[in-house]
């Protein structure tokens, strides 16, 4: 009884010890992962020197009040009137992270280190 040969078990290799070619099955194989690995990490990159401390102002401020409490701006934190508030209010304090979500009734007070406000917008 004879042994089945290479090409039987491998029909893509000529001889033994041969790698596989282009008809292989998986010669394209490596290359389409280290593609797709490179796809992958190029999609991780950020967009540069983006400042996500300050949210960009989006909203026209009568949305959210900003335009009637503009006149707080370097006044401290604590002459916030909270009752005059009407939606959602965010404190954004130097180096607190800040998501992007946009809700266009929220006003976003920004504090500098002194929790002094800095702006008001809404988003």
């Amino acid at each position: 009884m004879t042994s089945p040969s290479l090409t039987t078990i491998h029909p893509w290799a000529s001889e033994p010890g041969a790698t596989p070619t282009a008809t292989s099955p998986f010669a394209g194989t490596w290359r389409g992962l280290v593609l797709l690995a490179a796809l992958g990490l190029s999609a991780c990159s950020g967009a540069g020197d983006t400042d996500l401390s300050t949210p960009p102002q989006l909203a026209d401020p009568a949305l959210c009040g900003a335009d009637l409490l503009a006149n707080l701006t370097g006044a401290p934190a604590t002459s916030l009137p909270g009752d005059e508030v009407d939606g959602p209010l965010r404190l954004i304090r130097p180096g607190d992270p800040v998501t992007r979500d946009y809700i266009p009734n929220r006003l976003n007070v920004t504090l500098d280190a002194t929790d002094h406000i800095r702006s008001l917008t809404c988003g």
